[in-house]
Order: C-alpha cells, then structure tokens, then sequence
C-alpha cells in the first residue's frame, strides 16, 4: 500500500480552516470505532462508529467515468499534486485504506460505455467492481434490470445520515427501494448542480442590492430573477445586438444560459412532470401550477435583451463563461462546475435556482439529468457488506473533511471571492436534488418538447403536453413491471 501523506501546505491550509488536524482520529468502542470528530476539519459534524473489518488487502474498485470538462469525476488519485480537492481526496482514501485493508482504485471508461460495461460483468458474474459512479441519463434499464443492488438492503449503508444527500435519496427511492444516491465521495454531483453567477459590478452600477438577502429571506423567486434580469438589459443598435452574434458588439443583456435552464426553474419550484406516489404513476406536468410555472418561465425567456439564448448562437470559440466575464450579460445560470471558467474575475457572486413564490418552504437545486455520476453498488459486487462499509465511511470522511476546506480556501480564495457566495453554496448543496422521471426516461420526450418551447418565450404548450402524457405514464408502469 503507498504512503499517503498531504503536502505542507495543504496541512497548513486545513488547519487555518479548522483549527485542528484534518484526519480522523478513531477509538475503540464495543467491536466499532469512533471518529473523534474534534479533529477533523469540521469539528460540528455528528460521531461516526466504524465497523471493524480487516479485509486482507483487497482492492476495491470504483467502475468510473473518464474525466470531464463541467464537472470534478476524481474518486482516487494516485498521487498527490498541491491540488486541494486531489490531495484531500488522496488523503481520505489513505485513512481508509488503513483502517480497512485495502488499496482503492477506479477504473476509469468512457460515460456512455459504462451500462454495457455494468451489463457485462454482472451477467458473467464477475465481482471485479466493488462499486459503480453510474451516470444518471443511463440510469433507467440499469436499475430496472437489476443490474444494481437496492442500496436500502446494504448493511453498513446508513442512507438515513447527513453524509447522504437525503434530498436526492428521496428522489431516487422508487417503490420503497433505492438503487442510487449521491454523497461527497466525489465532487461530481456538487459541481453538477445548478446555480445562478451574477456580476457584482454591473448591480453597483445599477444600485441593485446583492439578491443574498433575498435568499436568506426565503424571498428569491423567479419574479425576482425576471426584475434583475429585466433591469440588467442595456440594448443597443451595434453589430452585437443580433441572436447569432455575441462575440461582437456591446449590448449587454440582463441573463444568459440554454436549454436545460428551463428544467432548473421547474425543479427550482418543487414542479414535476410526473411522479410515484403511493407507488401509483401521477403525472402533473398538467396541473394548474405547472402551467402558471410555463407562463412564468417565458416572461422571462420572451422579453427582448432579458435573456439571451446562448443555443443560438453561432460560432465557436466562445462560451457562456468567456461572455459573462466580458460583461455581456449580468446573470447566467450553469453548473457549479464552471466556477472554474470564472476563476479570473473578481467580482461575480453565486445564487441557487430561485422558488416558484415566497410561499414555498424550501430552495430546490437540481442536478444535472445528464452525465451525473450516482453511487451504485453492481449486483455481482463479491461482498455487498464490504461495499457498504467502504462507502458509508468514504461517505462519511468526506462529509467531515472536504467540504469546508474546499468553501473556505479552494472557493473563497479563487473562485467565489465572498463570504456570502460561500454561504449560498452551502445552501445549494443541501438543496440538490434530481427530476426523477426525466432522468429515468419517464418524461425525457416531454421534457425535449417542452424546453424547446420554453426557451424561446413560447407558453402555449397544452396540446404539446396533453399529447406526451400517455407515453409518460406507460413509462413508469414498465419500469415498475421489469422491477417487480
């Protein structure tokens, strides 16, 4: 097994964060052990109890996706690199690796190979992957086939606890049974959450108040975000103004982002296409609120200079990211990934998808329906208490030990550069959630039809809708069918 060590300056850096070391500290407790949560990073983080196990130095292996450019895919770097999230993450493994015996390895293939891969090996039999970080879009025939176990039925798997996203559990539990949740065992589903960037500098210059506030009030909605984005608009007569042409020109434009931001404000709402309740198929896509919601949405997507469609534009050399620090738009939504691309401008700020109305209890954010990698665990895994005991306590490791260095010195040091972004952060991911039924593929056609409507400023969607909802609901019957 390697010697895993974090740099000097790494160690400094947590312990400015924390005050403390950054590992864990483990005592023996009745065939358990403690995590003694005063030296971790996060010392208000609840105890854990280990399980005991020597696992006689087996390597346990993630099925993993090769690297992308939205989101951060490393589970288990080989090496340390004076990179933050590498080397926590490096040194998370190595606390574990210890504890248990074991060597962790991924192994890594391209996204929309890995299900024929799953397939492969569970049919043969062959217990080679211990775990699976299984992208959602390819989720449906997966976990309806059985290729995957019910995560519920894990022993060691605590589902229940903070270190589980429980909003994306809830989401993903289909007829009492969970096939996939998500945790900060790696940064994928973090950075595929969407959120809104706005430019400090332009609301200044406007005399718009930061919309924190608003946030923390339970008060920003998408009538809000349609004022900002409506006050931000500065159209002009030059060769930018033009729906294909936003390299050239200075028109600015109060919002920008593409076609999935239409799903991140119906998520965003508590709005659903369809759902399971009571494990009885319910679609809702036509409900009195969801079409208040459409309206909503092309208010917004309609009104000339407040929104930019950034699918119409034509060209290539550019990106949603490069435009928004040149100043052509205030606000833009994307994925949290991309606070990477922002890594030079010094004056944006991060909010999280807005409500539907101040009524609504709590912020929905959705992650994305495409790409995201979900903790899974193959139906042919050699030993499913050993998956559940390396991934409850990489789970939990990763709840204690990367989330605040990563809020307090990788982003308010060099991405999000405020205190109050690092905040609504914070409220982001634990308001992460899925869209279950366009995930799964029980309203994906409706979810193509609608947003390309939607996008454009176009309401009237009725027919478009009322035409899907059959298919829909015999969608979610079969999946119930092949998992019963």
């Amino acid at each position: 097994m390697k010697h895993r060590t974090l740099p000097l300056l790494l160690a400094l850096l947590l312990l400015t964060a924390s005050c403390g070391e950054a590992a864990v500290t483990p005592s023996d407790t009745d065939g358990t052990t403690k995590a003694d949560t005063d030296t971790a990073a996060d010392t208000t983080a609840p105890g854990y109890d280990y399980p005991s196990a020597d696992y006689g130095g087996h390597e346990f292996v993630f099925l993993n996706v090769t690297e992308t450019s939205w989101a951060n895919d490393l589970l288990a770097p080989e090496e340390t690199t004076g990179d933050l999230i590498n080397d926590i993450l490096f040194a998370r493994n190595g606390r574990i690796e210890e504890r248990y015996n074991i060597t962790i390895r991924e192994d890594k293939q391209a996204m929309n190979d890995i299900p024929n891969i799953l397939r492969q090996t569970v049919t043969a039999g062959d217990d080679t992957y211990d775990a699976c970080m299984l992208p959602i879009h390819k989720a449906s025939g997966i976990i309806s086939e059985n290729y995957v176990l019910d995560l519920s039925t894990v022993e060691a798997l605590n589902l229940d606890e903070p270190w589980w996203d429980q909003a994306v559990i809830d989401a993903c539990t289909i007829n009492g049974h969970t096939y996939m949740a998500t945790s900060d065992i790696n940064f994928f589903p973090f950075e595929a959450t969407w959120a809104i960037f706005f430019n400090e500098s332009m609301m200044d210059d406007l005399k718009l108040d930061y919309p924190y506030q608003l946030v923390r009030d339970g008060e920003w909605t998408i009538d809000k975000l349609y004022e900002y984005a409506k006050a931000g608009a500065a159209l002009n007569s030059d060769s930018g103004y033009t729906p294909f042409n936003i390299t050239d020109g200075t028109a600015r434009y109060g919002f920008c982002s593409h076609h999935d931001f239409p799903l991140a404000l119906i998520v965003g709402s508590g709005g659903r296409f369809a759902s399971l309740e009571n494990d009885t198929a319910v679609f809702s896509a036509d409900s009195e609120k969801m079409f208040n919601l459409y309206e909503k949405i092309t208010w917004l997507t309609s009104a000339e200079g407040t929104y930019y469609n950034w699918d119409s534009t034509i060209g290539a050399g550019s990106t949603i990211a490069a435009q928004f620090m040149n100043g052509r738009f205030m606000m833009a939504s994307e994925t949290l990934g991309y606070l990477e691309k922002l890594r030079d401008m010094d004056d944006f700020g991060v909010l999280p998808i807005p409500k539907y109305d101040d009524t609504q209890e709590n912020y929905y954010s959705i992650i994305a329906s495409y790409g995201t990698t979900m903790t899974t665990i193959p139906a042919s895994c050699g030993d499913a208490r050993r998956s559940g005991v390396i991934l409850d306590a990489m789970a939990y490791d990763s709840y204690v030990n990367l989330m605040e260095p990563y809020y307090e010195l990788y982003l308010t040091q060099k991405g999000v550069r405020n205190e109050d972004s690092a905040e609504m952060l914070s409220i982001i991911r634990e308001s992460r959630t899925i869209a279950t039924d366009v995930a799964l593929g029980w309203t994906s056609s409706l979810h193509e039809k609608l947003k390309a409507k939607l996008k454009l400023g176009e309401s009237d969607v009725a027919s478009l809708i009322e035409g899907q909802k059959s298919a829909s609901l015999a969608k979610i019957e079969e999946t119930l069918t092949k998992m019963n």
